[in-house]
Parts: C-alpha cells; sequence; structure tokens
C-alpha cells in the first residue's frame, strides 16, 4: 500500500493486551517536542505505577528519569545520541567489537541502558529491568560442507527486557489493524467529516475491546457481528430504553415515509384531459395574437377553432354514452390538430424571431436577401444584430462609436470558414 500524501496525523496511548485506546492528541502542525507529547498523554496515569513501552521516536534517559519520578515507568527502543553514555555510543558504531549474543549494560540513576548483539545491535532503557536473560532456541541458518544452507537449533541469550519489549509493544499496531477490516472512512471533501468518522471508529474499536474484557456471556461476538448489532440498536433505539439522566434525549419522531405511493402515468389521453390542455393552449395564442408582430387574423382564427374544439370535447367528456367508435374518432382528429399546432408554433416563432426590414440597413438588407455575392470561395454569412446591439447602447450613449465599424468574426465548423458580419450603426 503507498503511503498517503496528506493525513491527519496522531498520537496515541494504546492498551498493549486489547488495542484500546486510552488518550490520543492531534498534531497541529507546531513543533513539540516529542517528550512534552508523551507527558501529556500521560498525564492522568502519574502515580498508578503504569508501564509504558515506546520506541526511539519519543523516548530519551532524560524523559525516564522524569517519568520515573512520576511513578511511570518505561522501557524501549533508544537512540544513543539521546543522553545514552558516550562509551556505548563507541562501542555501538564499531560493530565488530561485540560478538554475537554479547550484551553490554550501563546504569544511571534506575535507569539502565543495554545494548545486545543480535543480527544487528539492539539499544535498549528500561526502568524497571535489570540485565537479566533468559535461554531461548530460536532456528537458524548454517553453512554446511557442501556450500549449502541449512536450519539448525541454536541457544541464546536474550535480555528479558527485549523480550518484555516484543511481547507488549503492539496495542496500536493492534488497533490499526482491527480497524482497517470494516473501515468507516469514506472520500470526502472535507477533512474534518473524514476525522468524524475515524473517532466513531475509535470509539466502536473502544467499546468492543471492553466487550471482549468484561463480558460475561459464553460465547463473544465477533467484530463485524458486533457493529451490526450497534447499527440495529441505534435504528430501533428509543428513549425508554434508556436510564433518565435529567438530561433530554431528543431523536427523530416516528413519522411515516413523506413520499406519496407511486402511480402509473395513463397512457391513453382522456378526453377531459385534452380539453383542458387545448384550452390553455388556445388562450395562450389568443394573448399571443396581441403582440404586433405577428399575424393577428391568423392566429385569432386558430384560437377560435382551438376554443371550439375544447367545448365540443368537454361535452363530449360529460356524456357518459359516449362510444368506444366516437373517442377513436376523437384521439385522431386530437393527434392531427396537435401536428397542426406544432407547425404553426414552429412558423409563428420563425416570424417572431425575423426583424422587420425598417431594422436592417440597406447594405446588410442587400446581402441578406442574396446580393452582392462574395468574392471569395467560401460562403459568406451575415448574422445582424442590430436590434439587440440599439437596445444595449440606448442605455449607455456614451459607447456609441462615432462612425460606422465592422467587427469581425472568424470560426471553423466542419473545415468550412465562416465570415460573420455585425453592423454597428454610426451615430
Amino acid at each position: 500500500m503507498k503511503p498517503q500524501k496528506y493525513a491527519v496525523k496522531l498520537y496515541m496511548l494504546a492498551e498493549s493486551a486489547s488495542g484500546y485506546i486510552w488518550n490520543f492528541k492531534v498534531y497541529s502542525g507546531i513543533s513539540q517536542p516529542a517528550s512534552d507529547t508523551v507527558l501529556d498523554l500521560v498525564e492522568q496515569l502519574e502515580g498508578y505505577g503504569y508501564r509504558l513501552y515506546m520506541d526511539n521516536y519519543y523516548i530519551s534517559v532524560s524523559l525516564c528519569q522524569t517519568l520515573f519520578e512520576q511513578k511511570v515507568f518505561v522501557c524501549g527502543t533508544l537512540r544513543l545520541a539521546r543522553g545514552a553514555p558516550k562509551d556505548l555510543q563507541q562501542l555501538s558504531k564499531k560493530k565488530q567489537n561485540m560478538k554475537y549474543d554479547e550484551i553490554q549494560e550501563r546504569h544511571n540513576n534506575n535507569v539502565i541502558v543495554l545494548l545486545w548483539k543480535d543480527k544487528r545491535i539492539v539499544n535498549m532503557v528500561s526502568t524497571f529491568h535489570d540485565a537479566r536473560t533468559l535461554q531461548k532456541e530460536v532456528n537458524t541458518k548454517k553453512k554446511g560442507q557442501n556450500g549449502r544452507f541449512h536450519r539448525v537449533m541454536k541457544t541464546i541469550h536474550k535480555p528479558l527486557m527485549v523480550e518484555d519489549y516484543n511481547q507488549h509493544m503492539g496495542g496500536v499496531d493492534h488497533y490499526d489493524q482491527m480497524v482497517q477490516y470494516y473501515p468507516l472512512l469514506r472520500r470526502t471533501y472535507k477533512w474534518t467529516r473524514k476525522f468524524m468518522f475515524y473517532l466513531i471508529q475509535m470509539a466502536i474499536f473502544n467499546s468492543y475491546a471492553l466487550y471482549k474484557m468484561y463480558a460475561l456471556t459464553p460465547r463473544k461476538m465477533a467484530l463485524l457481528e458486533y457493529m451490526e448489532h450497534i447499527i440495529e440498536k441505534l435504528l430501533t433505539f428509543t428513549q425508554d430504553e434508556w436510564p433518565a439522566s435529567g438530561v433530554p434525549i431528543y431523536h427523530a419522531p416516528d413519522v411515516p415515509n413523506p413520499r406519496p405511493p407511486y402511480q402509473p402515468r395513463s397512457r391513453v389521453a382522456t378526453p377531459a384531459s385534452t380539453a383542458a390542455t387545448l384550452a390553455t393552449t388556445a388562450a395562450t395564442l389568443a394573448t399571443t395574437a396581441a403582440t404586433p408582430s405577428t399575424t393577428a387574423a391568423t392566429l385569432a382564427t386558430t384560437a377560435a377553432t382551438l376554443a371550439t374544439t375544447a367545448a365540443t370535447l368537454a361535452t363530449t367528456a360529460a356524456t357518459p354514452s359516449t362510444t368506444a367508435a366516437t373517442l377513436a374518432t376523437i384521439t385522431t382528429t386530437l393527434a392531427t390538430t396537435a401536428t397542426t399546432l406544432a407547425t404553426t408554433a414552429t412558423t409563428l416563432t420563425t416570424t417572431a424571431a425575423t426583424p422587420g426590414p425598417s431594422a436592417i440597413p440597406a447594405a446588410a438588407r442587400r446581402r441578406h436577401e442574396g446580393g452582392d455575392a462574395p468574392r471569395n470561395k467560401h460562403p459568406r454569412i451575415v448574422i445582424d444584430d442590430n436590434l439587440r446591439l440599439n437596445q444595449a447602447l440606448q442605455h449607455n450613449p456614451e459607447r456609441i462609436p462615432d462612425k460606422r465599424r465592422l467587427h469581425y468574426h472568424l470560426c471553423y465548423c466542419r473545415n468550412v470558414r465562416f465570415r460573420h458580419k455585425l453592423y454597428v450603426p454610426g451615430v
């Protein structure tokens, strides 16, 4: 898995056996010593004799002494430059000076620094261990007489400090492994929303860790089953299931679904609905007929015809004895009328969009009507927008040009060049 380019950094204090997150701190970008971060995380654990296991990113000899005074005992790996004795620092630089399974240790004010040579030198520090070791059988490789390697069992003297560290230094790793099984994180545009989901996931895992430790049931649920159980309980939550705490708990009331039931659309138009539609169209056309830029006589005649048809259809729809043959004839007539209305509407739209001859200059009108053929081989299209330009220039008289200007706009459409001329009238 590739490392994330952008992320929120957290410092966590976890219980070693279960991975329970006791405390955490968000890195805010302010430079702070790692020792101060540790002191902030264990502030509420001081004086109880807890044992704290850390890696070499946080630990130092001075931090171990400070925590020992606060009755918090420390064990972990150490960077020798952070307070280790000078002779041990020189010894670790020359690896050939130490033999395999050799141990070197120094004491200083209840703090022990230990070097153990395994495959490489391991640097350890602790405030509750000594230099005692335990014998352990390990499986190693040994080169035989034929030049091949074969596995053999070998007895080593492993420091008890190292064994204890390897056994307990896995709380945060265990938590990270468990939350990756069923993650709640999703891609979001807000980092705060993603961080909120992470906190919810942390709370779920902490509750699951407590459930695994203290549940009295003979069979304990797995993590997925436990999460599904939480979801089911939240969906069926009622206030009666919780004891009274003095603080009111508000939740969504049980209301029916506000969405109306689905009703399939009828595929056959009824005469009554068609009559209402035609009456609305007739009223619209009658309003359009009052516009001076349209043919009033044609629109008035069409509106009267539609009104008569609408009245006939309304009467037919009100008569319950209408036969199926009459309805079929009416449906055919309505389809023909709809086609005629669509053609009429297209014609009226074109007529209304065409400006009058007085608004176009003489030169532009000649080009528009086919005169003054272009001299080049490319077809020329003239678009006149004088009506819109005049309306715009009336609001800004200071922008009216002093003489006639031509603005050429070139465009390419399917490898054919068109020249659009826009005529701006002078004063």
